[in-house]
């Protein structure tokens, strides 16, 4: 998304592209996203963008585990 953004001449930087992602987000992600900024706060520290899209695709993976047929 991001390679996208910036062939259509607007790279967006990495606080820009922090807020498309959680924006684009469903409702039912807001109580990982609170878990994951209080988990930042307290460490100090802050997700990278590319951070985030794993952590959000660890959890939307475990969220279908049960799902998945076979």
């Amino acid at each position: 998304m991001r390679e996208d953004l910036a062939a259509m001449g607007h790279p967006p930087g990495d606080d820009e592209f922090y807020a498309i992602i959680l924006e684009s987000l469903p409702p039912s992600f807001e109580p990982f996203i609170s878990a994951l900024n209080a988990t930042s706060s307290v460490l100090g520290t802050v997700l990278s963008p590319d951070e985030l899209m794993q952590a959000l695709t660890d959890e939307f993976e475990r969220r279908n585990l049960g799902r998945i047929t076979k």
